[in-house]
């Protein structure tokens, strides 16, 4: 459950870094260039903006994903192997987990 959650909670930022992005671009070339008065198609740099961002966010949060998943699964370990305490790890992190 906890993984669909996390899974789900990545997804919806990545596409909401995504749109602002893209909302970014459009208002710049918009209203502070003057670069939307010499495009004839402005869809064709917004879709660079888009394929750039989505890769860009897709690594980024990959890595941030795989390192909260890394620490919920030591954290499940620390637990079992000292009947349900936490021993383990930085005293923030332990405080914080209790």
């Amino acid at each position: 459950m906890a993984t669909n959650f996390a899974t789900g909670l990545i997804g919806i930022l990545k596409w909401c870094v995504v749109v602002l992005n893209i909302l970014t671009f459009q208002f710049t070339v918009k209203y502070i260039t003057t670069g939307a008065t010499e495009l004839h198609n402005v869809w064709n740099p917004t879709l660079l903006v888009f394929l750039f961002t989505y890769v860009t966010v897709t690594i980024f949060l990959g890595v941030f994903d795989t390192a909260i998943m890394s620490m919920v699964t030591c954290l499940c370990v620390d637990m079992e192997l000292h009947d349900g305490n936490v021993t383990a790890g930085p005293d923030g992190f332990r405080d914080d987990i209790m």
